[in-house]
Formats: C-alpha cells, structure tokens, sequence
C-alpha cells in the first residue's frame, strides 16, 4: 500500500473515533435525564510552596467550593485523597458529587466535603467549545477524504486532527468528569496530542516555500520539535506523578515554569509561520496566510490564557479568559472552512453535498435526543445520577456507531437527487473509455476523447500529448505544441506513471492543472491535460478515477491503433522494396 494512502486511512479512522468520543463528552456536558457529569469547582487552584498540595488561587463567593467551607489560599493536601479524588482535584470533577479534602490552613488542617456544581448556562462556552472542537475534527475528515494528497493537506489534516484530541481530553489536565479512573488516565496519556500539534503545525508553515529554507527557519523548526518534546514528557510525567505519587503532579499543571516548554514551542511555531509567510512566493502568499494565521491566533490564545490563568487572582477574570479561549475554538473552523472553499482546498459541489448529508444526518440525530431527553425525563427521574449518566453514554456511543449506516443512507439519497449531472458525467466518461477500444482512426480517438473529457468535466481547457517518436509530445490539437520528453511534467508521468498536479511543476511546459498519464505495456505513449474548471471547482474523487480510467483506455487503444498502422507501412515498406529489388532483377537479364 502507498505510505500516504496509508495515513490517510489511519488519520480517517482517528477521525471517526475522536467524533464519538467528542459526541460522548457532549453527553457528559449536557447530561441525559439528570446533572451532566462535568462538574465544576468554583475555584481557581494554583501550584502550591508544599510538596503534593495546591493552593486555592482564585475563588467565586457563590461556587461549591465556598460552599464546601474552602478559603484563598487554603492548600488541599493531595496524598490523602484517592486517585480518582486526585484527577478531580487537578482536572475536572464529577457535578454533584461529595469529595472530601484535607486541607491545611494558618489555623492548622481542616478536613472540607466539596459538592462540586453542575455545569449551567452561564459557562454555555464549554459545550460550546466542544461543538468547535467537533468542526475542526469534520474539517479534517473533509480534507482527508475530499483532497488528502494535495502537498501539505496530510499535515494540516494530522495538526487539526492532534489539536482536536488535545483540546477533548483538556490537555495537559482533563476536561471532562467521570466516575471511574480509567478514563482519566486514558485521557492523560493522550493528553500529548497538544503539544504533537504544535510540532505538526510547524513542519506544515515549513512546507510553504520549502525550496528556500534557510538557517533561521530551520533553527525556529528545531527548536519548536525540542520544545514540544519537553511538552510531551511533562504531559506524561503527570500522569505518572498523579498515578504513583512518586513525583509532585501539581507543578507540572499549575506551574508557568513548567508550563513553559509548551508556551515556547508555540512561540517558536508562530515564528516559523511568519517566516514561511514572509519566504512564500506572492501567487502562494494570500494562501499560506489564510492556512497559517486562524491556528496561530488559535495556540497564541491558547498560551496566553495559560500564561495569565495562573496569576489570577479574581474567579471572574479567570472565567472570562476561559470564554475567550474556547469561543475561538468555534471561530478558527469557520475561518479555515472559508479558507478551504476560497483556495480550493477542497471544492464547494464536495461542501455542500457533505453539508445536506450533514444537516440530514444532525436533524435525525438530535431528533433521537430530544425523544429520549422526553422518555428520560419519566424513566430515569428517579434513577441515580451514575445510572442516568451511564444509559445517557451508552444511547451516545450507539448512535455513534450507527452513524456510518445512517450517513451512508442519507449520502446516498443526497447523491441521487441533487447531484445527478455529476453521476451522469462520471458515467458517461466511463463508458467512453469502454467505446474508445472499437474506434479504428487515431485522430478520431483523440479527438473524441478531448471532446467528451471537455464536456463531461466542464475543464475550461483540455490538450492530448501524444509521442511523435522523435524524443517529443506533440499536441493532437492542431496546435502544433510540442514538448520534450525531458519537460519535469513528462518526467513525473513517465516515473511514476499516475496523474500529476501541473501546479506542483512551474517549470512544466505542460498548460492546466491535471495531466493524466496516458501508459500503454508500460511506455507513456500520451499525456492528457485538464485545465482548472470553468466554475472554480476542483475535480471530485470520482470524476479524478474516471479520467484514469478514460486515459488508461484511450493510451492503450491509441498505441495497439499506432502500432498496427506501423506494422502496415513496415510491411507495405518491405514489399515495395522486395518488388523494386526483382524489378532491378529483371531489368538486369535484359
């Protein structure tokens, strides 16, 4: 199998796993029939002068923890809580469920039972922020399956993709709340995905304008990777210091100092954006903005918040900076869709047959919700809440799982009606590249065949290359275009023998976009050339197989027709020169 096509699968099964756990993480912030399970402390807590203790930083009069009997600067000792109080405590806990503290205050230690509160309205932003989160997965399933091996959309795709990850499970910390251990330190251990964004999103602002990379970007590159792997062992020194206690977990989450290395890895990636930016020929420059800018607002904001939650003092100030953050979760995927759709990263026909399938597939799924939130409120109202929570995950990973029948229903349905000319056009393309082996006249094959590509893509330009046997591609057109055998584009379709992007090829005298390969017993005899679309889209995935397939019969039918015809004039050759050789003969007795 192709490496890329390789990742591609990997990165859409990641795709699909990260979308349900994401749905699931809705369920725990909504709740099903009882209090979602995302409980919140109403305190800010910060790293604390005694070992395996935090301090409260910041705290909101009206919180649990007030309620609970907890003051500022109060420092919750952490070796005598469980493991599971200890992932409450330094991340999320569970709402509406009693956790008991040792705490040492100036007055000596106290022992506080907190009922961490359930998530309400005013911090609708979390809910929110996962719904962004939600986007940027579909963002990158969008890129995968619409245009994966388009140069540098792998990366963005893996970068939108670990950020996502990242940002669910609330990275380094975890952002969501749950009963039971296991997934907290599954979520831990995934919690480096962060920090693997930041890298990935450096290699990809590399990508633009690679052929010039000089000392300066490189040295911001590298120094990006060494600060994102000191990110990725403190990530994993938590969960090992939180599990074992063999180590203080506390300053690793709470501390800027040791937040640092994360800080400067996304410092480091902003300059290498601004560098690539600045490098980027003007025709690549617009793109390479749009594609790099939303992510680098997107860390920036990230690392300030993190940079500045630390030092708040004031509950309030710390809540809204958290607004701020995860509000731009929403943004960000609605400038890189814009992004997508203007610079045709992936085309507009793709978006809005995915976007219907989408909204069928979103009504029919919060339709489910609603008549079980209606069933839950008579069934469940007098279950426990961890009864209520479990039946609210198990009814979220079901229809999770059904989502592939579901979607693959409404996607099909949505094809047959609104997208039928580009099923018919696809078909008609494959049929020809049938008919075109009974076709007897090579000029008429090719001819034909530009005719039918023409019409049935809407290319606002189509060119045939064919061998002229003289080290030359000449064009069928009439044109009389010619070009070497030794043109980059040639090379590339001789080398690897599959279509190639004429705009990864400046120095190509081919003219388009696409140039499909046309092999016969394993020799380029012929080359065709699609220009960009009439309507700016860019090929579908089924259209790109038809054109394979077109040029793949076309070449093949174009050479057995060529090398009869030069059979023929070897043979009419060879008699004409065998009479002439007896009529010498002849003339010769006399």
């Amino acid at each position: 199998m192709n490496p890329r096509n390789h990742w591609r699968e990997v990165l859409l099964a990641l795709c699909a796993l990260t979308g349900i756990a994401l749905l699931v993480l809705l369920v725990d912030e909504a709740g099903l029939g009882a209090p979602p399970w995302f409980g919140l402390w109403g305190a800010q807590f910060a790293a604390s002068g005694t070992p395996y203790a935090v301090t409260v930083e910041a705290i909101d009069p009206h919180g649990a923890a007030a309620k609970g009997g907890l003051q500022r600067n109060d420092a919750i000792d952490l070796r005598d809580a469980s493991l599971l109080e200890r992932f409450a405590i330094l991340s999320q806990p569970v709402s509406e469920r009693p956790i008991a503290l040792t705490v040492k205050r100036a007055s000596g230690t106290v022992r506080l039972t907190v009922v961490p509160s359930a998530l309400t309205i005013e911090r609708a932003d979390i809910p929110i922020s996962t719904a962004g989160t939600l986007l940027l997965v579909l963002f990158a399933g969008l890129i995968l399956m619409r245009r994966a091996f388009v140069p540098g959309n792998l990366l963005l795709s893996a970068t939108l993709l670990c950020l996502a990850i990242g940002t669910a499970v609330g990275a380094p910390t975890v952002g969501f709340g749950a009963p039971w251990v296991w997934p907290y330190v599954l979520a831990g251990i995934c919690a480096p995905a962060g920090a693997i964004s930041v890298a990935l999103w450096a290699k990809f602002a590399n990508g633009f304008a690679a052929g010039e990379l000089g000392g300066v970007r490189q040295f911001a590159l590298w120094a990006c990777y060494a600060c994102c792997a000191a990110a990725v062992a403190i990530d994993l020194a938590f969960v090992a210091g939180i599990t074992t206690l063999r180590l203080d977990p506390a300053p690793l989450v709470l501390s800027p100092v040791w937040g640092l290395p994360f800080d400067l890895a996304v410092v480091a990636a902003i300059a290498c954006s601004v560098l690539a930016i600045a490098a980027t020929g003007t025709t690549e420059r617009q793109r390479a903005a749009w594609s790099l800018l939303p992510i680098a607002i997107l860390f920036a904001l990230y690392g300030t918040y993190s940079a500045l939650v630390v030092f708040q003092t004031d509950y309030g100030v710390a809540t809204e900076l958290a607004i701020v953050l995860n509000l731009a979760y929403v943004i960000v995927p609605i400038v890189l869709t814009y992004v997508a759709l203007s610079r045709r990263m992936i085309d507009i026909g793709f978006v809005l047959n995915k976007a219907t399938v989408f909204a069928i597939v979103s009504g029919f799924v919060i339709g489910v919700f609603i008549l079980i939130e209606w069933a839950a409120n008579d069934w469940l109202t007098h279950e426990s809440h961890t009864t209520s929570a479990i039946v609210g995950m198990v009814i979220a990973l079901g229809l999770g799982l059904s989502m592939r029948y579901i979607h693959g229903v409404a996607d099909h349905l949505v094809d047959r009606v609104f997208f039928r000319k580009r099923h018919e056009d696809e078909k008609a393309l494959r049929d020809f590249a049938h008919e075109a082996s009974f076709i007897t006249s090579p000029q008429i094959l090719l001819e034909r065949a530009a005719g039918e590509v023409k019409e049935h893509t809407a290319a606002d330009s189509v060119a045939i290359y064919v061998s002229n046997g003289s080290a030359q591609y000449a064009s069928s057109n009439g044109s009389r275009r010619v070009v070497d055998e030794n043109d980059p584009g040639i090379v590339a379709l001789r080398a690897w023998g599959k279509p190639v992007n004429l705009h990864d090829l400046s120095a190509s005298q081919l003219e388009g976009e696409l140039a499909f390969p046309m092999i016969s017993r394993g020799r380029l005899v012929g080359t065709l050339v699609c220009g960009p679309k009439r309507d700016g889209d860019a090929y579908a995935p089924d259209e790109y197989e038809a054109l394979v397939e077109l040029t793949h019969g076309v070449g093949t039918t174009f050479d057995t027709l060529s090398s009869v015809r030069s059979d023929l004039a070897a043979e009419t050759e060879e008699k004409l020169d065998l009479i002439l050789a007896k009529l010498a003969t002849l003339g010769g007795g006399k």
